[in-house]
């Protein structure tokens, strides 16, 4: 039998090694952002007095559920994180109802901890049936889809960004300043922030409390 000559037995190694490097589930990234799914929700019905109940429809709600992974492969890998800041970027789909022409980015920041070492974990972030009504100029789109033209997301701890993420477009199309949009801040609302806070505790990383703890 014919021995390969030692180049072509090096360019044979590369060869398979290329094909088995994509296997690999993003070695060393220890976060890592799977989706982002925008949802309209009613407002939850909760009991109170004849006074402060509302008459017709629920409200509708923009639920975002990001789902990541937390895969550390430290030996001495906590079992839980510390805080992981989200911060939110969400382009509007109504240029048509403002007076510039361009549309609305809204961003926010929310704070989650103790991730444990998991995949599918999820966060959330919400906007109001207010927000929706006041950006579309009273008249709200009836699905998300038709609400958002796009959703940006990134990832950080105390060493900096460690993921970014984006629906549609290319992950950092927020900081382009050459897209036509008006950005503002503070509208994009934590679980705890909502009529949904005491909803889905075994779903949701908990968000940060104001005490810190």
């Amino acid at each position: 039998m014919k021995k390969c000559a030692p180049h072509l037995f090096l360019l044979l190694s590369f060869l398979l090694l290329a094909l088995v490097a994509p296997i690999q589930a993003n070695p060393g990234k220890n976060y890592s952002i799977k989706k982002i799914e925008p949802e309209f929700v009613d407002s939850p019905q909760i009991p109170g007095g004849r006074a402060k109940r509302t008459a017709g429809k629920p409200g509708q709600w923009v639920e975002i559920d990001a789902t990541f992974d937390r895969q550390d492969t430290a030996p001495d890998a906590p079992k839980f994180s510390g805080d992981l800041v989200f911060n939110y970027y969400i382009l509007l789909n109504n240029a048509s109802h403002t007076k510039d022409g361009k549309p609305t980015l809204l961003t926010g920041t929310i704070t989650q901890t103790e991730a444990p070492l998991a995949r599918g974990l999820h966060a959330a972030a919400f906007l109001t049936p207010q927000t929706l009504a006041f950006y579309f100029d009273g008249k709200p789109p009836t699905t998300a889809q038709q609400a958002i033209i796009d959703i940006g997301l990134t990832i950080s701890d105390e060493s900096g960004v460690v993921d970014q993420y984006t629906m549609k477009g290319k992950p950092g199309w927020w900081d382009n300043e050459a897209q036509p949009k008006s950005v503002v801040a503070g509208r994009v609302l934590s679980k705890d922030n909502t009529p949904f806070s005491a909803l889905s505790w075994d779903y949701y990383l908990p968000p940060k409390t104001k005490s810190g703890s």
